[in-house]
């Protein structure tokens, strides 16, 4: 019963998959849309925007080489491509890539061109909320809601821009707003986190525990996340030995489902908890497994430069000085080049220079 867009695909079939994959991702069902998308794609080897937003989930799945592998199919077939989806493809490339001004530019030329176009608003704000240019971000967004208010995305990107402002009640305001719209994503991957981490700054800290705690009864992945959250949160309120307990238990929920970037991720947070408590031979031990990942998977160069980060913290700068060249190999965009200048500043602080 859904509404089949203009697009250019020679599969019937293929366009039912990709406006299907568009609803599941606006629910949140993240693979259900990839497994769409990549379906859309074997049925229309030449589906450019099916290759465009898959390149786009694999770019926020931190799997950045696979995103690229279709966002060069879908550039190599911009010539088959009406205008409009030109537009489209390009800056949905541009802002994946961390290009974010080059993707306002081609936005703001397919509004000029497409005055009537329905989500471009939203797409410009979202590109400033992604540079904290988030009073941009927000004028944009009101030119989305006069064009449709019932967008739970929108909303949840407005309460971002209002976070970004510090104007906390305002954010809640909207997160409200959003859930209204979508309950389920109360507890859906990082958007939990965000809304309860709004919560703390906004001096509801109870809150912010029930809305983590809330976490703990759903998936494994859930799970994982929302002991991390509570672990962040137990270490603001000087409750190191819970917060050890809450990041190990990540830990291992990361690794049994074999998710090695947030397994990474909860065992650096978990080192520093550590750290914190004075057990630098444990920190030592859980940045090591960190590290053994990084060796064996790919990892966003953000991730690299906190992992960095944490390891020169650890006395690891050798480590650290690995992670710095992988770094520099892999930086593409202006945040790129922004984390491995920062990592080159903390290995040249540690060695006194």
């Amino acid at each position: 019963d859904l509404p089949l867009p203009l697009a250019t695909t020679r599969s019937l079939e293929g366009l039912r998959k990709f406006v299907q994959a568009k609803d599941a991702w606006n629910n949140g069902d993240r693979n259900q849309a990839m497994n769409l998308w990549q379906e859309a794609t074997v049925l229309d080897s030449d589906f450019a925007l099916a290759h465009a937003s898959l390149g786009g989930a694999y770019y926020w799945a931190n799997d950045r080489p696979r995103g690229e592998e279709h966002f060069a199919r879908a550039l190599k077939l911009l010539d088959r491509l009406t205008d409009r989806e030109r537009f489209q493809v390009r800056s949905q490339v541009e802002g994946w890539r961390g290009n974010r001004e080059a993707a306002i530019d081609i936005l703001k030329a397919r509004l000029a061109a497409y005055p009537d176009d329905r989500e471009v608003w939203g797409a410009i704000g979202y590109n400033y909320m992604r540079l904290n240019r988030d009073r941009d971000a927000l004028d944009a967004y009101a030119k989305q809601l006069a064009i449709d208010s019932g967008s739970a995305s929108d909303l949840i990107n407005i309460a971002t821009a209002h976070k970004g402002l510090k104007q906390y009640q305002e954010s809640l305001r909207y997160y409200e707003s959003a859930f209204a719209l979508q309950p389920s994503w109360r507890t859906l991957d990082n958007l939990n986190h965000e809304y309860g981490t709004t919560l703390v700054m906004a001096g509801k800290s109870k809150e912010a525990r029930d809305a983590f705690t809330a976490m703990l009864s759903g998936t494994p992945e859930n799970q994982a996340m929302g002991h991390r959250s509570l672990g962040m949160l137990d270490e603001l309120e000087g409750r190191f030995e819970d917060a050890i307990g809450h990041f190990r238990q990540a830990a291992v929920l990361s690794q049994a489902r074999q998710h090695p970037l947030s397994e990474a991720r909860n065992r650096v947070f978990l080192a520093m908890a550590l750290r914190d408590k004075g057990r630098a031979d444990s920190a030592r031990e859980e940045l090591g497994t960190a590290y053994a990942l990084f060796r064996k998977n790919y990892f966003e160069p953000t991730f690299v430069w906190w992992l960095g980060k944490a390891l020169v913290a650890n006395g690891q700068v050798a480590r650290a000085r690995e992670l710095l060249d992988s770094l520099t190999r892999r930086a593409s965009n202006s945040e790129d080049r922004r984390s491995q200048l920062s990592l080159q500043g903390e290995i040249a602080l540690a060695e006194g220079r």
